[in-house]
Order: C-alpha cells, then structure tokens, then sequence
C-alpha cells in the first residue's frame, strides 16, 4: 500500500476547514523547567511579558521578570516545592496582571517590600 500526499492533503484540508473557530479556546500554556530558591524556569510563553503574573499548580502564583529568547524566569509567591518541575503554567488574563499606575505622591516616597510607603 503506498500513501499518497494528495489523499493525505486533501483530508487534512477537509478537517481543517470543518473545525469551528468560534468555540476555540486558545491560551498560551508553558512548563515549568526547573524550580530552586523561589525562581522557577518556564518555556513555552512566548508572548509573556515582564511583570505579567503567572499561574502554576497548587495556588502558587509567579511574577515573570526574566524574559529570555527560550524561557521565562518568574519569583514564585505561595508556598510551592520541586513537584512543580514538569507541571503546566498558565499566564493570567492581562486585566489581572501587576501593573499598577503610580499616583501622584508615589512617585517620591520610597515602598518597603511590605508595599506600605
């Protein structure tokens, strides 16, 4: 039996074509690379962007501050361990990410790692 581009083209056109785009639900999903000292190494979020928070497994949630050509190095906040190694990342909706517009005194006083100025 000898396989014919054509006949496979043609199928993969067909199946193409009859997809519903409506209903799709794409989001970009990353996996964790390596985990150690609160900085964990994700790839596959190529369209992540700096200070953008990420979600991980167990309600650990990540900030993305390293953004690098094949992964993204994120500060994990939650209490989170090596089983997160090889688990699925999901970057959060952009609505939700960590920018926050300074207001006019902010700009001058300094900001504790508590966030109270």
């Amino acid at each position: 039996m000898q396989i014919k581009p054509d006949e496979i083209t043609s199928i993969l056109r067909s199946r193409i074509e009859g997809l519903d785009t409506e209903s799709a639900n794409l989001e970009e999903v990353g996996t964790v690379l390596s985990v150690a000292d609160g900085i964990c190494r994700i790839h596959g979020l190529e369209n992540c962007m700096s200070f953008e928070m990420l979600e991980l497994p167990h309600d650990v949630t990540g900030l993305a501050l390293n953004l690098e050509s094949d992964n993204v190095g994120a500060v994990l906040f939650g209490e989170w361990d090596g089983s997160l190694t090889r688990s699925e990342t999901r970057s959060m909706a952009r609505a939700r990410s960590a920018r926050a517009s300074p207001g006019p005194r902010s700009t001058r006083l300094p900001v504790w790692s508590s966030g109270s100025p």
